[in-house]
């Protein structure tokens, strides 16, 4: 098999993936900027002592006088103790909708991996066209 094959196969995969990353990324990015923040506090769901992080954290908040609690579905290693103050974007339609404002959970981490990837994925396409011309 010839080099410049095997390497532009990885090339397309990487940008693919690339691609895949930096629009979820986006998306979560410009609806997270969209919806209004407040303030929360870190609670305490688990089974776990009362001073343990919780990389699955549950945030308490109020949206117009009514208290809500949302329970991430995107894990923070460390974590987040208990009490830890935090901003929650919320969506204003369904306020129950919300996230912890962080950049693993507002697609901020998403796109910058994906920009890795894409380019890793342009710079192994270019060598890949370099072997494939010297080949020639």
């Amino acid at each position: 098999m010839k080099v410049w094959l095997f390497l532009l196969f990885f090339a397309l995969a990487w940008t693919f993936m690339g691609l895949a990353f930096a629009l979820i990324g986006v998306l979560r990015k410009s609806k997270a900027r969209q919806w209004p923040s407040t303030g929360g506090v870190i609670i305490k769901k688990g089974e776990l002592g009362k001073d343990v992080s919780d990389r699955c954290p549950t945030v308490q908040y109020l949206v117009n006088a009514v208290q809500y609690e949302h329970t991430s579905s995107v894990r923070h290693p460390p974590g987040f103790k208990p009490g830890t103050p935090v901003s929650v974007r919320y969506d204003p339609e369904q306020p129950e909708r919300a996230i912890i404002d962080t950049i693993a959970q507002n697609g901020t981490i998403f796109a910058r991996i994906g920009y890795i990837f894409l380019a890793t994925g342009l710079v192994l396409a270019l060598i890949a066209a370099a072997f494939a011309w010297s080949s020639m």
